[in-house]
């Protein structure tokens, strides 16, 4: 399951992210994508265990990270019918 963590402070790394997901299980991928502007970053948290990965959504969303709570929620495929992202992640499109 792909994870999109929202809200990260900009000195947060892909090293971090995997720090604090491995906590809850298995993780294969952590990046994270520095927005042009503003001083917040997003990340993307790949998990195979899907019952781990739910699991790491529910710890880590409004938890405090380097003193700025995060948002945390699962990546869903695109609608096919209108094409519209179904996450409200905004770094979706830059990944």
């Amino acid at each position: 399951m792909d994870i999109c963590v929202g809200n990260l402070p900009r000195e947060v790394t892909g090293s971090d992210l995997r720090e604090v997901f491995e906590s809850f299980g298995r993780v294969e991928t952590a990046d994270v994508v520095k927005h042009r502007q503003g001083d917040e970053s997003s990340g993307f948290v790949g998990m195979p265990v899907r019952s781990e990965a739910v699991r790491a959504v529910l710890g880590v969303h409004g938890r405090s990270l380097n003193g700025q709570a995060v948002t945390a929620t699962e990546v869903r495929p695109r609608d096919p019918v209108s094409g519209a992202c179904r996450t409200r992640c905004r770094c979706r499109n830059e990944r």
